[in-house]
């Protein structure tokens, strides 16, 4: 679902340090940038500024963690760059993890796509 009022969406958006605060160990809650769902599969979008080196450790051990419970009906993408400018990208599916690869904002549309019509068709 687009953001329709970007103010309003900052405005709202809870801090999860405290939640942490709530769990054992060194672990923390996580956002997620971008979520959707098609016939029991599910597409996670995760951002990353352009000058961050790699996805935080803790962060890299969900993505691999969730894609390996999901049998394979979770799939999780990290992009890195500015807003709408895309300049890398790395897959997380079945609890494994991709190289990280150039890709364009085409590119990244197209490949959305292509998850779009594989999720349809299962």
């Amino acid at each position: 679902m687009p953001i329709k009022n970007r103010e309003q969406f900052f405005a709202s958006q809870w801090t999860l340090d405290e939640l942490s605060e709530c769990l054992g160990g060194r672990r923390g809650f996580t956002d997620v940038d971008a979520l959707t769902e098609r016939h029991g599969k599910f597409l996670l979008l995760e951002f990353k500024h352009p000058n961050a080196m790699k996805v935080p450790t803790g962060q890299h051990i969900l993505l691999k963690n969730i894609t390996q419970v999901g049998n394979g009906d979770i799939t999780a993408i990290v992009v890195w760059g500015e807003p709408d400018k895309p300049i890398a990208a790395q897959i997380y599916k079945d609890g494994e993890c991709g190289n990280r690869f150039h890709i364009t904002k085409d590119a990244l549309h197209n490949l959305i796509k292509r998850w779009d019509a594989w999720a349809d068709a299962h």
